[in-house]
């Protein structure tokens, strides 16, 4: 077997070295390519890397453009996402420049809703109305089909589930539009949104008043309005549990069709009005 000549190959004594790879991230001309031979791999490397640079024309990196609008999201909250790069998903509602009007406005729209349902949302969303208006229409109606399918359930059995498939798509409707209000309220003017002087409160303020009312109804409301009087959530709390408390009243009487209507109505006034006083009161934020 025939010797190495160390003198001719200098690089067989030198120590094994970490492997050295290059992948280039673009085509490199066909060509024949000068490589020492006394480099080895790390050499070749280094001038694929040259041949590489030395391209005639690059390519042109061009900048990702930031994705914006609109796009449907039933989970998400309010339905739509902005894809904004720089902002991230955040809600994109579009604001049409419509009044935003007051709590007088929702329980007009509400009561119209209850008494003429159908006629209502098509003079509500007909007419010029503000955005409150229309948004107590679509809970009023959605109102009076709920009852009606309570009352029918009593008279006709099972073809109640009309009514009932009727108001759970205006719930539906409507709470996405309370969503999509809310988001907009966010972004008007302080001039636009309430006043509010109260604390906002937590959840445990929240908590209590809803277990006060819930259990002991009118009693139970007035010690937890008296004793939360300073912040807003306490009072919410203690309005939904009254409201809550009138629905299930409501199962147990043969008319008690009119006592559901009160209930919901309580709960929906009390989470338009309470729902803008904290937003407010945190200094616009949104609930989308």
């Amino acid at each position: 077997m025939s010797t190495v000549d160390k003198n001719n190959y200098p690089f067989v004594n030198q120590p094994a070295g970490p492997a050295v790879y290059y992948f280039p991230s673009q085509g490199i001309p066909m060509g024949n390519t000068k490589v020492d031979a006394t480099s080895g791999d790390e050499a070749l490397a280094r001038a694929l890397q040259a041949a590489e640079q030395n391209v005639a024309v690059p390519v042109a990196q061009i900048p990702a453009q930031p994705r914006e609008g609109c796009k449907w999201s039933f989970w998400r909250r309010g339905g739509y996402n902005r894809l904004d790069a720089e902002n991230g998903n955040r809600c994109c509602y579009k604001d049409d420049g419509r009044p935003l009007g007051d709590l007088n406005s929702f329980m007009k729209g509400l009561a119209f809703g209850t008494i003429a349902p159908i006629f209502s949302l098509l003079c509500t969303h007909g007419f010029e109305t503000s955005k409150l208006t229309r948004l107590g229409s679509l809970f009023g109606n959605a109102n009076f089909f709920l009852a009606l399918a309570l009352f029918a359930a009593r008279i006709v059995g099972f073809f109640a589930f009309v009514p009932l498939i009727i108001s759970f798509i205006l719930l539906f409707i409507a709470k996405r539009s309370f969503w999509w209000f809310m988001s907009v309220y966010a972004k008007r003017d302080e001039s636009e949104k309430m006043k509010v002087v109260s604390e906002v409160g937590s959840c445990k303020h929240f908590a209590l008043g809803l277990v006060a009312s819930l259990l002991f109804c009118f009693l139970g409301a007035a010690i937890a309005l008296i004793a939360g009087r300073r912040y807003l959530k306490a009072r919410h709390g203690v309005f939904i549990g009254l409201g809550i408390n009138f629905v299930i009243s409501s199962l147990f009487f043969f008319h008690g069709f009119a006592v559901m209507i009160a209930g919901l109505s309580l709960i929906q006034i009390t989470t338009v009005h309470f729902r803008r006083a904290i937003s407010s009161a945190q200094g616009g934020v949104s609930h989308c």
